[in-house]
């Protein structure tokens, strides 16, 4: 069985192929029907859309904040009231995924 911080997902920068384990993420951005992944201050992307990469992803590590990012629970340094920072990115909770957030944050913090 492996751990969370096993799993892999394959990404690209400067058309170069590289696996990075996905509980390095802090999170991923949806772009013009592609998607960037940050990582740190690295930057990756797959030409997938959001919904898509999503559905790669352990689903105990991340959740979809709004139409435009999934973010790592695990990297969450702060979070008050509609809004979650991780470390000085901040990102705005859209009322259609509160209350699904709100239930994830709940189960797994």
């Amino acid at each position: 069985m492996s751990n969370i911080s096993d799993k892999l997902l394959k990404v690209f920068h400067n058309r170069f192929s590289y696996s990075i384990k996905q509980s390095d993420i802090d999170y991923i951005m949806a772009y013009n029907g592609y998607s960037v992944i940050y990582q740190g201050d690295n930057s990756f992307r797959r030409d997938v859309s959001l919904v898509s990469l999503f559905s790669e992803l352990d689903k105990c590590l991340f959740v979809q904040v709004n139409r435009k990012f999934v973010i790592n629970i695990k990297k969450i340094t702060h979070y008050e009231g509609d809004r979650i920072y991780i470390n000085d990115i901040d990102f705005k909770i859209s009322k259609n995924y509160r209350r699904a957030f709100d239930e994830f944050y709940l189960a797994h913090i």
